[in-house]
């Protein structure tokens, strides 16, 4: 009975033993060291997610989805950035117009278009990373991004035009040299009969007779 005993004794100790090898293997095996996250993402809960696009993560560790913050004004930043200033804003682009879009703070992977009226600023010589758009001055008129002066013999009376027609032709009477925005009345001796650029001078001493300016009869000769 008592080597019966120490047999049954010795063999349960055995299972006990086995049954706590392999708890332990299974633990060891499953174990997993805790990491901190590398930059371009971030870490919550124990879940590593990517920053989104428009912002960059550039520390090890982040714990916010802010991340490092909002991608630099002129560049883009796609998902998992970890530079402020990845990608140049009109870069890669399939436009050779680089004017014609821009990037505001914390853009993604996509630039903003510039409207039609406005022209867009900022950035470098290039014109590549531009970083908003200003609606066109009166006299200017704007397309694809590009600022331009109205044509002499036209003006522009109000912001925001799109076409080198401007607002009108120059009237009768009045010149329009480059960039005007008001008509500016012809004087005494001068004449102009539309779409001028400069008032024309009356002919001789004519003028002391003159009654208009806007035709050459108008001179009194």
């Amino acid at each position: 009975p008592l080597l019966l005993y120490l047999a049954t004794f010795i063999f349960a100790a055995l299972i006990k033993f086995d049954t706590l090898l392999f708890s332990l293997s299974r633990y060891m095996f499953s174990f997993s060291p805790k990491l901190p996250c590398e930059p371009g993402y971030y870490c919550s809960g124990g879940i590593k997610q990517p920053c989104r696009a428009g912002l960059f993560g550039w520390t090890y560790g982040a714990s916010s989805a802010q991340c490092g913050g909002l991608c630099s004004a002129g560049y883009r930043c796609p998902m998992a950035s970890v530079v402020a200033k990845p990608l140049e804003c009109a870069a890669s682009l399939q436009t050779k117009d680089v004017s014609t879009v821009y990037c505001p703070p914390g853009t993604a992977d996509t630039p903003r278009i510039v409207r039609s009226g406005y022209y867009s600023v900022g950035g470098g010589a290039f014109n590549t990373t531009r970083t908003n758009e200003v609606k066109c001055e009166a006299g200017w008129w704007c397309v694809g991004g590009v600022k331009q002066p109205c044509p002499a013999g036209s003006y522009g009376r109000t912001r925001g035009l799109s076409t080198n027609r401007c607002t009108a032709v120059c009237p009768a009477g009045f010149a329009c040299p480059e960039a005007t925005i008001e008509p500016v009345k012809c004087g005494r001796g001068t004449y102009s009969t539309g779409g001028a650029r400069k008032c024309n001078a009356c002919p001789g001493s004519s003028h002391h007779k003159q009654t208009c300016v806007n035709a050459r009869s108008c001179c009194g000769y």
